[in-house]
């Protein structure tokens, strides 16, 4: 019992791995600013950007105003749902985990889609066009979204952010890109110091998980 609790567990260190840089990679191309990702233990972490929140607001207010949606609300909506699609994709595109391994953070994501609908009485406008139409858009966004995750360029950003998170655990933007540049954007192939080759299990090799920054990329 033991034996596969810590099985678990370490799958559970790749995929969260993957699912927050997945998030982190989209937010950076896509031109927001990355605050900091991290792994907060082996099931959760969290990549934080800077809040659209306010803009989402204003451009809430115009369209209820005017009666049409601008265009930047759109684009803005499409962005949000991309970024919130992107950890669950690359978890199932790129981390080798079974699907029955997976971590459950994907329900977060999924309801911080749900906050961008306008909860007030006079947004109504927005609401229903919200309700209306950006239901249809959802397997779309996630089927570009997964085909954007198979460019070569952006999975090897993805593998090689993830890597650099199983050492430290928490890294701020700077830090990211700093990463990311130093690498070219190429995985370092480091990755079987966790992904053991030949069948094994990742940190088949040690009884615990490395502690905090105890190696680093750079």
């Amino acid at each position: 019992m033991a034996d596969n609790r810590y099985r678990s567990e370490s799958f559970s260190w790749l995929a969260t791995a993957y699912h927050e840089a997945g998030h982190a990679v989209v937010i950076l191309l896509l031109g927001r600013t990355l605050l900091w990702v991290e792994l907060t233990s082996h099931s959760t972490g969290a990549a934080w950007r800077e809040s659209i929140e306010a803009r989402l607001a204003q451009l809430a207010e115009e369209a209820n105003r005017r009666g049409r949606m601008p265009p930047e609300l759109l684009r803005l909506w499409r962005e949000e749902f991309w970024i919130s699609d992107a950890g669950a994709i690359a978890e199932a595109e790129f981390n080798l985990v079974p699907d029955d391994e997976l971590i459950n953070g994907a329900l977060g994501d999924e309801l911080r889609k749900l906050a961008l609908i306008p909860d007030e009485d006079r947004y109504a406008f927005v609401r229903d066009y919200f309700h209306r139409h950006v239901g249809r858009w959802c397997d779309l966004i996630k089927e570009d979204c997964r085909q954007f995750f198979r460019l070569p360029r952006v999975s090897a950003m993805t593998r090689t952010l993830a890597e650099a998170l199983l050492r430290a655990r928490r890294m701020d933007g700077e830090e990211v890109i700093d990463t990311l540049l130093a690498n070219r954007a190429a995985s370092t192939g480091q990755m079987d110091l966790f992904w053991v080759p030949g069948g094994e299990h990742p940190f088949a090799h040690c009884r615990k998980h490395p502690p905090f920054r105890q190696m680093r990329l750079l």
